[in-house]
């Protein structure tokens, strides 16, 4: 038997959902979740990704085009201050996160389709 009434899961899982929404960071609430209901941390980690999760959820695909329009920008103004500065390595890894955030999984399947082959094949099976 569940030593917590799903009435009081849910009122924990809220309470880490108004937290993550203030801008606390995912640490921070998992703490402030585990030292106020007494919980352990793995409990507390999966209240965390329910609220994530409903967070993300409600969240509409123009907004989220917006939010990635932000990402890339904000990312390449910074890039170019690293540039700028000289240090080319937080350049090349801020460039490398626009990639896996826009480009890597459209490229990705672009790469895996052009080996496909045609009707039922689907190219070397030897490999």
């Amino acid at each position: 038997m569940a030593r917590t009434t799903a009435k009081e899961r849910l009122a924990r899982r809220e309470h880490a959902l108004e937290l993550l929404a203030d801008g606390n960071s995912f640490r921070t609430v998992a703490a402030l979740v585990s030292g106020k209901y007494g919980v352990s941390e793995r409990t507390a980690q999966r209240d965390l990704t329910w609220a994530r999760n409903r967070l993300v959820g409600e969240l509409s695909s123009t907004e989220v085009k917006e939010l990635l329009a932000w990402f890339c920008h904000r990312t390449q103004t910074i890039v170019q201050k690293a540039e700028k500065a000289g240090a080319y390595g937080a350049a090349v890894a801020g460039m490398n996160l626009i990639y896996q955030a826009v480009l890597s999984r459209e490229l990705d399947s672009i790469h895996s389709n052009r080996h496909r082959g045609y009707g039922n094949r689907h190219g070397n099976t030897l490999r």
